[in-house]
């Protein structure tokens, strides 16, 4: 592979604001270089690629301007040159707490909600804790002008990471807790929460169309984000759900945090079939949902494809495959095979259309399904005591 054109050849930052020019190829190497550190280096979990690469044209640019060409070798050697980018890397790792813009309930009486390493707040408690807590910058109010007028504050603490890591993994974190609770919700109530990445202004959509008798009809609609239900319904909820928020907060420190977390492979199998289906209820294609529905469910029975999957139900409901689970009799067989093997499995596989074309299954009864074995897998792994793996966890 061949580097691309540049308008100007790429160059490596040296002491004393200087550069070295380096060709594209150069550059590819100095980025494969920062990778290797990373994969090898017990360092590398804490920072992003990009930061990786970074680091290593930083400590390149220095060996290649500070060392003649006879002691050049000696400097690039594998092990001289894991420390050299190391210590680039090493003054960057902090502890941090980063803060977003969030919508989450419009009537309340809870001004903060604890999920684990997430705090969920109003904006007028962030804005108390905060002032009381004093800054050493003295920042203009324009700076975050966003967060000063937003209703709700989401914030993560991150230990031990650089900042683009810890920025990166803050927000995932904090869309994860978010994820948690529309859980129980429809796919259009989650839509009503908003966080990382999303935008906060109204939707809007304009139409016109012209029928065969010439009439034009224009058309629109808008959509106001923010869970609706009253202050009182909401405390209920919180209240209901306060043993699901309180186990997936366990769950989610092994993002931030590095310390023991007791059976993180299974955990980590729930967090990242959780944000696959938090991306299918962001997803407007219901063909499209019904793809990451499956790939959900697939992780969490850590790729045991339909079998797999199908013994996870069996696990979780204590029936038989064959055993009704929905209103309209559909087994757990049925609704797997409907889900995954008909629509996953052949949508992705270019088996089956799936743009414009009728489903096997309705998504909202696949999302709802999912939700229910995601919701269950939390309540049954607080009770498991068998290997970290989901093969032995399924079939326990």
């Amino acid at each position: 592979m061949t580097g691309g054109s540049f308008f100007l050849p790429p160059s490596l930052p040296a002491p004393e604001g200087r550069s070295i020019w380096i060709t594209p190829d150069g550059l590819r190497a100095v980025h494969l270089l920062g990778n290797w550190w990373k994969t090898s280096s017990d360092v590398g979990r804490r920072t992003t690629t990009g930061e990786a690469h970074k680091a290593a044209a930083r400590a390149i640019g220095k060996v290649l301007a500070t060392f003649s060409r006879e002691t050049l070798t000696e400097a690039l050697a594998p092990r001289e040159l894991r420390k050299r980018i190391e210590d680039e890397i090493a003054p960057l790792v902090d502890d941090t707490e980063h803060f977003f813009r969030i919508h989450l309930f419009r009537h309340f009486k809870t001004d903060t909600l604890l999920i684990g390493p997430v705090r969920l707040e109003t904006g007028d408690a962030w804005r108390a804790r905060i002032a009381a807590q004093g800054s050493g910058d003295q920042l203009d109010p324009s700076h975050w002008d966003g967060l000063a007028s937003s209703p709700w504050i989401g914030g993560v603490t991150v230990r031990g990471r650089t900042l683009e890591r810890s920025r990166e993994q803050a927000a995932a974190c904090l869309r994860l807790a978010l994820d948690t609770i529309t859980l129980p919700m429809s796919v259009s109530q989650s839509r009503e929460v908003r966080g990382p990445s999303d935008t906060f202004e109204p939707g809007r959509t304009q139409t016109a169309t012209r029928f065969s008798n010439g009439f034009l009809a224009w058309g629109g609609s808008s959509d106001v984000f923010g869970l609706r239900s009253s202050a009182g319904d909401i405390e209920e909820f919180i209240a209901r759900q306060s043993g699901l928020f309180g186990s997936v907060g366990q769950i989610l420190t092994i993002l931030t945090d590095d310390g023991s977390v007791e059976k993180p492979a299974l955990k980590r199998h729930w967090i990242e079939a959780l944000y696959w289906f938090g991306e299918s209820r962001r997803s407007a294609d219901d063909f499209v949902a019904l793809v990451k529905i499956g790939i959900a469910l697939d992780i969490l029975s850590g790729g045991g494809e339909d079998r797999g999957i199908i013994d996870l139900c069996k696990r979780i409901w204590g029936r038989e495959e064959g055993q009704p689970v929905t209103s309209d009799g559909r087994s757990i067989k049925k609704l797997v095979r409907q889900i995954y093997k008909d629509g996953r499995s052949r949508i992705s596989h270019g088996t089956r259309f799936g743009l414009l074309e009728d489903l096997p299954v309705l998504r909202a009864d696949a999302d709802r399904f999912c939700a229910i074995i995601l919701i269950a897998y939390v309540e049954m792994l607080d009770r498991y005591s068998g290997p970290d793996n989901p093969k032995a966890f399924r079939s326990s």
